[in-house]
This record gives structure tokens, sequence and C-alpha cells, in this order.
């Protein structure tokens, strides 16, 4: 009886081992199962995180817009650009785009974040908002000093006057012949005519526009050559196809060049400060241009392609300053 029941202890003994050894594994298991679920939710909410980010950028014409916005609208504002629809397993948390220069001056920060069964997970990317061109630093943008891309990114600048944009008061079109000089605080541009009177022939001055030297204007000519007669001064945009220099003229903001400069008095320049668009290559003799951006940037609005956004980087962490 002795043997017998020491032979049911041992037995018992046994199998409370393998139990607890079989329960142990079983736990280990479990775990193992539970920690993988977890990294395999993590990895796949980090890949949602990141595929919002790719949604987001994909449609190019809607970053422009939502660049745009917070470019001009709103330095701090933070820009919700949720897609209409997702995964029915996944939540958005935040999926939104805002200035930030923490990185790169005229930047974007796009942050997304989330949630997938129950695991939450972000990633962000960083990018420029403003067109490189704009930022080189160079104060005459011509096909002679760009290559590659950047000359195709040339052509495609152009002025786009929208009324609805406040940093020009006025618009002021010429399509004929015609003079530009001082009178007093205003600068006029007129046409001469030749009146025949009982005392012979005068020349009458038929003014075409009269504004503020103050004024900021874009000046768009379409016809015609513009002869300056006086040393004056233009705050804006301009545009100039066929200019003949009797005096200097300069320019605070943007000078688009369509055409050669001609002179009479071999000295006098237009001198340009903020920067000078010659798109097609023409002569720049008499042109001096110095690079100011916040001269650039306060009449950007009116630049095609002066938003053009660009993903340097995307990320599932940003990196502590």
């Amino acid at each position: 009886m002795r043997k017998n029941g020491y032979t049911y202890l041992i037995t018992i003994l046994v199998i409370a081992v393998i139990v607890i050894a079989i329960s142990y594994m079983i736990g280990i298991f479990n775990n193992n199962l539970i920690i993988y679920k977890n990294e395999r939710d993590s990895i796949q909410s980090g890949m949602y995180a990141e595929s919002m980010i790719n949604i987001s950028i994909s449609d190019y014409d809607k970053l422009k817009e939502v660049c745009r916005k917070i470019y001009y609208d709103g330095k701090n504002d933070f820009l919700n650009i949720k897609p209409e629809y997702t995964v029915d397993d996944i939540e958005i948390k935040k999926l939104e785009i805002c200035n930030d220069s923490t990185f790169s001056k005229n930047g974007f920060l796009i942050t997304s974040v989330i949630e997938y069964n129950g695991i939450e997970e972000s990633c962000f990317a960083k990018g420029e908002i403003v067109n490189s061109l704009f930022t080189m630093g160079k104060s005459i943008l011509n096909p002679r000093i760009l290559e590659g891309d950047e000359i195709n990114n040339l052509k495609e600048t152009e002025i786009d006057f929208n009324d609805a944009n406040k940093s020009i008061a006025r618009v002021i079109e010429i399509s004929q012949d015609c003079y530009m000089k001082k009178d007093g605080l205003n600068i006029i541009i007129y046409t001469e005519e030749i009146e025949e009177t009982e005392f012979g022939k005068t020349v009458k001055e038929n003014i075409l526009h009269k504004y503020s030297c103050y004024d900021d204007i874009y000046l768009k000519q379409i016809g015609g050559t513009v002869a300056i007669e006086d040393v004056v001064k233009i705050y804006g945009i301009v545009e100039l196809s066929s200019v003949y220099l009797y005096k200097d003229i300069e320019i605070q903001g943007i000078l688009n060049l369509k055409g050669n400069i001609n002179y009479i008095d071999s000295k006098a320049q237009i001198n340009v400060k903020g920067i000078t668009i010659n798109t097609c290559g023409n002569s720049e003799n008499n042109l001096n241009s110095e690079y100011d951006f916040d001269l650039v940037n306060r009449y950007s609005e009116h630049i095609k392609n002066f938003i053009r956004p660009k993903i340097n980087t995307i990320q599932k962490s940003l990196p502590e300053i």
C-alpha cells in the first residue's frame, strides 16, 4: 500500500509539473501572440498614418490651394485636410497642415495621427511652400543662369492679376506710344498731339494715366513704346516690352522684362529692388537688379507659380530642436 501511495503521489506531482509547464508555455505563447498582434497593428497604424499623408498630397492642385490659404490667410492656422472616405477600422484623430518654418523658411508641416485597433500612431511631412526660384537669392531669373527643371519652372512664371488682391491699388495698361514723367507727387503717362493754331504748331499733352507716386500699381505694357523722360520710382509690378530710357527708372517690386531695353542716354538705367523675371532671355544692358525677398513677397499673390509646394521628407517623428 505504501508503495502504491508513493507511486500515486509521484504521478500527481509529475502531472502537476506538466500542467504548470504547459500553462506557462501557453501563457508565454498568448503573451507573444498579443505582442505580435500589437506590433502588427502598430506597424499597420503607422502605415495608415503615412498613407493619409500620401493621399492628402496626391492631389497637387488641392495641395497648392491649401498652401496658398495658409500662406496668405492664416500664418498660424491649422487647416483640416481629412479625406472624405477612409477604411472603417481607421479613426483619423488629426490630419492637418500648417505654416512651420522650424526646419525651412516658408515651410509647412502636415501632421497625421491615426488610431487603428486601439493603437495610435503619428506621421509627419515637412516641405516648402514657396517656389525655389524666388528663394534662391538670384536678382534676375533668365534661362542663361538656370538649368534643367528650373528653366521649365521659369517658363510657367506669369503675372496673374486678381482684382480681389489688395496689394495693388490700380492696374495701368499701355497699348500705344507714350511718355512717362513726374508731376509733383504724381506720375503721369501721356501721349503728344500736334495741334495747328493761328500761331503755328503746338504740342499738346494728352494724359492717359495719372496716379500718386506712392501707389502700388500693376503697369502692363501690351503695345507701343514707353519713353521715360524723368527719374521716376514705381512700386509694384511692371511688365515692359519696349522702353526708351532718357532718365533712370526705379522699380520697387517685380520687373517682368518682355523686350530689350533701349536708351537715349547710355548712363540711364532700370534699377530694380525685388526681382527681375526675364523668361525670354532679353538683353539686360542698362539693367541693375538687386534681390529683395520682402518686396517680391509683397506682390507675390500675382505670380502664378509663386506657391509651388515641395515635400522634403515624410517621417514618423519630429526631431527635437
